[in-house]
This record gives structure tokens, sequence and C-alpha cells, in this order.
């Protein structure tokens, strides 16, 4: 698990989407994918 933590710029209390937009990743690092398969594979 990933236990980072976020620095928030938010000084309030903000609407749940913007919570949940912090936790939720834009992309798929595909390249991490990939290396991590090719371990598995090799093994």
């Amino acid at each position: 698990m990933n236990f980072d933590e976020v620095a928030s710029p938010a000084a309030t209390l903000q609407r749940l989407e913007y919570y949940t937009r912090l936790f939720i990743p834009d992309t798929i690092d595909k390249g991490r994918i990939y290396d991590l398969t090719m371990k598995i594979n090799n093994c």
C-alpha cells in the first residue's frame, strides 16, 4: 500500500470530489506494469 502523505493546499474543508481526485490516479504507468510482469514471468 501507498502511505505517502499528500500535502493539501486547502485550508478549509472541501467537497468530496476534491479529496477523491487526490487518491485516484489520472494515468496508468504502463512501463511499471510491464517491468513487474516481466519480473514475475522471469521468476
